[in-house]
């Protein structure tokens, strides 16, 4: 699936402060900065704006944010750790929400989250603390947590659409697809016109393999809203799972049209092309891909299919090392083994089938790719001996595949 639409978000977003992520480099008495971190006061940020430096930050904040340490007064204080700001013990519920939201809206939810918490605690009755407690915790992926936190929400206020989306949101994350589903649709009940729950509950009924249903939800997103590009993607991820290669290819040039360098559009054009057989256009659009940005592991998988179809078999290798870069399994070590194997360089081809046999002993294909390797580097013994293996492996998966068929 296509990444899935994110949250509202009830307040404007901000990019983080960029002295986060920077080091200050400042050279000040150690007496003085000591002396100013003892009566500080620490507050968060409400008033920075985006890619403030440093200097503009109040004096309170700035020191809240250095990692003091214990060296020589005349020694230059030259890296700088981010404090997180413990709420204030006497704060109304209030306050702590405005906080919270002051922070998240910077994206510092952990830093955030202790504020929502401790208003969740001095007004229990609060639909807005347990709603951005919710929300925070979700960003955070701590899904049962989103989860706990929205369904106080909505015990409180049973007619908040964003509520519910947001709890199917937490559903979806815990991998309860039928719950999230019944959530997404209590949102769009609540409001018809809300194309991000109708996305939600094309996810959903994707998830559960849903497929003519998730179509007509994601239709509906992209009715309500034309420009939801993640819908569009998403249609065309039902078109595909629905064998309607052309019409998915049509979805995917739709989202090429209005962004013409996102990823996620290039990637899906790009494999429904290769389902389509259309090698060289897919290519092309991989290509195209990795211009802007590296491919993900499942393109470069099949960019290497695509490569090896057309017998450009050096290609291929270098796709399918890309992806085992980044973690592969059996399967792709295999193919990996396959392509090096093909341009003669069957040491290495050895040693990744060696690899995805050491990731799962009893993978067929592995072993009779091994057995091929080994004869034709002429260690004839060993090559005896991994065929008798490979023909052990391939009677076993037979008889797990028929365990009664001798009976």
């Amino acid at each position: 699936m296509s990444v899935k639409g994110r949250e509202l978000v009830l307040c404007k977003l901000h990019a983080p402060f960029a002295s986060l992520t920077r080091f200050l480099h400042c050279q000040l008495d150690f007496s003085l900065l000591l002396k100013a971190t003892v009566k500080q006061r620490i507050e968060p940020a409400q008033s920075a704006r985006r890619g403030g430096t440093t200097s503009a930050l109040p004096e309170k904040l700035l020191c809240s944010r250095l990692l003091l340490i214990l060296v020589a007064p005349d020694t230059a204080l030259t890296s700088v750790v981010p404090l997180v700001p413990e709420p204030e013990p006497a704060a109304s519920a209030e306050d702590l929400i405005a906080q919270g939201k002051a922070l998240a809206a910077q994206q510092q939810y952990s830093a955030a989250l202790p504020y929502f918490e401790r208003a969740t605690q001095l007004a229990p009755r609060s639909f807005t603390a347990w709603f951005h407690l919710g929300f925070t915790r979700n960003h955070l992926n701590e899904w049962q947590g989103g989860y706990d936190a929205y369904e106080h929400a909505v015990a409180l206020d049973p007619n908040a659409a964003i509520a519910w989306n947001n709890l199917g949101n937490a559903l979806d994350g815990l991998a309860r697809y039928d719950e999230a589903l019944a959530a997404y649709e209590r949102a769009v009940a609540l409001d018809p016109d809300f194309a991000i729950a109708w996305n939600h509950v094309g996810n959903a009924r994707f998830h559960l393999a849903q497929y003519e249903e998730a179509l007509a939800a994601y239709e509906r997103a992209v009715t309500l809203d034309p420009g939801f590009l993640t819908a569009w993607e998403n249609k065309g991820d039902s078109l595909s799972a629905l064998g309607r290669y052309r019409e998915a290819l049509a979805a995917y040039e739709y989202v090429l049209h209005l962004a013409p360098e996102r990823l996620s559009a290039l990637a899906g054009t790009a494999g429904i092309l290769s389902l389509l057989g259309e090698h060289d256009r897919a290519l092309s659009v991989y290509a195209r891909h990795e211009a802007l940005a590296p491919l993900e592991v499942r393109s470069y998988i099949t960019k290497g299919a695509e490569l090896w179809s057309v017998r450009r078999y050096d290609e291929a290798r270098v796709a399918f090392e890309a992806a085992v870069a980044a973690g592969g399994d059996t399967p792709l070590w295999t193919n990996l083994g396959l392509a090096l194997a093909k341009v003669k360089r069957r040491e290495e081809a050895l040693a990744a089938f060696d690899r995805a046999l050491t990731l799962d002993p009893h993978y067929v294909d592995a072993a009779v790719q091994r057995a091929r390797t080994l004869l034709r580097l002429r260690r004839f013994k060993e090559g005896r001996a991994a065929v008798t293996h490979a023909a052990d492996l391939r009677v076993e998966q037979r008889h797990a595949r028929h365990p009664h068929a001798h009976e």
